[in-house]
């Protein structure tokens, strides 16, 4: 199963290597250097056993992101324009409700994603990225718990613009959360079956 797997990345990322150079987008737009974007996403995380069964989704997420393009697209000819892309950088208040266990936890991080331009086809355009902020909760789990709580977030996903300045996007989330022996028991949670879904707006400079 696990080679099967790996068959299948392996054939997808060739299959995107051999289109980008004819797929990429046409126009950096709405990725211009100093476009502010504003955005709002929900997400779900499974974490498995230390977390009570109470359903399969056991901890909701909801962020809202003020971002801001630093530089203008970086273009490459290294394998036929494939890491081409626009880095987006922001901050967000993140909100994560540990359904299963009635408690809850709250943060201020920054947030790092590049938006894959060179293999972006027609109105899609991926994205890879990282998120990390500190926070403070009442979560209680068997050897971890607050009140401070790191939180990181990792994944990817595809950006669908319905219109030049407006995408809807989905895609994986990574989910780490840890006190960073603040208290007398630090065993990191982490979930690695998670999703999210937002909404971007793109503001010209």
């Amino acid at each position: 199963m696990v080679r099967t797997a790996r068959t299948i990345a392996l054939v997808a990322v060739i299959c995107l290597i051999l289109l980008a150079g004819s797929a990429r987008a046409d126009s950096d737009l709405p990725f211009g250097k100093y476009v502010i974007v504003f955005s709002a996403e929900g997400g779900f995380n499974h974490f498995g056993p230390r977390l009570e069964e109470d359903g399969w989704m056991q901890a909701w997420t909801f962020a809202g992101r003020l971002s801001i393009m630093p530089l203008a697209p970086f273009r490459s000819a290294l394998l036929g324009h494939i890491f081409d892309g626009a880095l987006e950088t922001g901050v967000e208040p993140v909100y994560v409700r540990f359904s299963s266990q009635s408690q809850n936890y709250g943060a201020g991080a920054i947030d790092l994603r590049y938006h894959l331009l060179g293999l972006s086809y027609g109105p899609l355009v991926p994205w890879i990225h990282w998120m990390g902020g500190v926070g403070g909760t009442d979560l209680q789990v068997h050897a971890l718990s607050g009140p401070l709580m790191f939180i990181m977030q990792a994944g990817g996903g595809v950006s669908w613009f319905f219109n030049p300045r407006t995408a809807v996007y989905l895609g994986y989330q990574y989910m780490h959360l840890s006190n960073a022996d603040t208290e007398h028991r630090d065993q990191s949670l982490n979930s690695g079956i998670g999703a999210v879904i937002g909404v971007s707006i793109f503001l010209p400079h």
